[in-house]
């Protein structure tokens, strides 16, 4: 059980991880653009 939840919070973290990076690229190209 232990071991499920914490492979579940490393794909999440990971998605998470991606996403902050992703929203950052997005707001700097729109900081640009204005």
């Amino acid at each position: 059980m232990f071991c499920d939840s914490y492979k579940l919070d490393q794909k999440s973290t990971r998605f998470l991880l991606y996403m902050r990076t992703f929203h950052e690229a997005l707001t700097l190209v729109i900081q640009d653009s204005i």
